[in-house]
């Protein structure tokens, strides 16, 4: 199946998904998903969002920024290894409890679960970068079809849902760099 196609698909499955619950945010799930931790989720991903573009590996906040630092990651250039190890280094001084590992449960079992009723969606953005995280459940988080799928329908000037691609383009460099085989 083309790009295209699956983009089309999966946003007819979302407009077509029923539900009892009305959407919670990203935001509001993890929030409420980590209140005993004291971890900030999002206040942590925007921390290491502009560490990442201050040592070069994002070159701004826009959706070509984030291309690029996947297509390089993808592109095996050498550069990410270090960048993963500045990450290591920030999760280890200043991300207070945030853990990839942890979080990932959470915001991929948890706050990524579809369930928008139809009238909530009206081919709203967020409930298809929703839809799209939750098929991260079932394939690999280098997918390219889902990721071209996030990269279009990611609204870039909400910092919520642009952190949500900082944290995929973390576990993705987590799961190319991590040594760690007990994951």
């Amino acid at each position: 199946m083309n790009r295209k196609a699956l983009i089309i698909v999966c946003a007819l499955l979302v407009l077509s998904c029923k539900s009892q619950k009305r959407f919670t945010s990203y935001k509001e799930c993890m929030d409420k998903s980590l209140e005993n931790t004291g971890v900030d989720f999002y206040g942590s991903l925007a921390l290491v969002e502009d560490s990442f573009i201050e040592i070069g590996a994002l070159r701004n906040k826009s959706r070509e920024g984030y291309v690029e630092a996947f297509t390089s990651l993808f592109g095996n250039d050498e550069i990410w290894k270090s960048y993963y190890e500045s990450y290591l280094s920030l999760e280890k001084t200043s991300l207070k409890g945030f853990n990839l590992k942890f979080n990932r449960f959470k915001f991929l079992g948890i706050c990524s679960s579809i369930d928008p009723s139809f009238e909530d969606i009206k081919f709203n953005p967020t409930y298809v970068q929703r839809y799209l995280f939750n098929q991260f459940v079932h394939k690999p988080f280098d997918d390219n079809n889902l990721l071209d799928g996030l990269m279009l329908f990611t609204d870039f000037n909400d910092d919520d849902l642009r952190l949500n691609i900082t944290y995929l383009l973390l576990i993705n460099m987590e799961e190319k760099y991590d040594s760690n085989e007990d994951s």
